[in-house]
């Protein structure tokens, strides 16, 4: 019975997430010396960032769109959005790395964890669990 419970469950999780909202996250980050991202602003920031997304990934799956782009790797990211340029511009390099989540900065000068990237989607996507 508890199989054929956690089977239901799983299914009606998969329908829930085939009908969800897609959620586009961006974040910019500051000058890196290896595409990776295990150096820049410190190897542990950087690291737990993309075991971050990672697992944002695998959870979400085909509903999220994830990019990371530093202003010497994958600037097109930067040079495609104007409002992070302008923010960089008057506010200064020291505001990286920027999260944007669906067009919306969500974070400015700090690495997101899971838990703050998390309670941001489920604001757009409502609660999966």
């Amino acid at each position: 019975m508890t199989d054929e419970l956690e089977i239901i469950r799983s299914k009606k999780k998969e329908k829930l997430i085939g009908k969800m909202k897609k959620v586009e996250i961006k974040i910019f980050e500051p000058a890196m010396c290896c595409p990776g991202g295990g150096c820049g602003s410190g190897p542990n920031e950087t690291s737990k960032l993309s075991k971050t997304l990672e697992i944002i990934g695998k959870r979400y799956g085909q509903n999220i769109s994830i990019a990371r782009g530093s202003m010497n790797q994958n600037s097109s990211l930067f040079f495609n959005d104007e409002e992070v340029l302008t923010l960089i511009n008057e506010e200064g390099m020291q505001l990286l790395p920027i999260t944007k989540i669906n067009g919306n900065i969500v974070f400015k000068g700090v690495y997101p964890t899971y838990q703050m990237l998390n309670m941001e989607i489920k604001k757009i996507l409502g609660n999966m669990e």
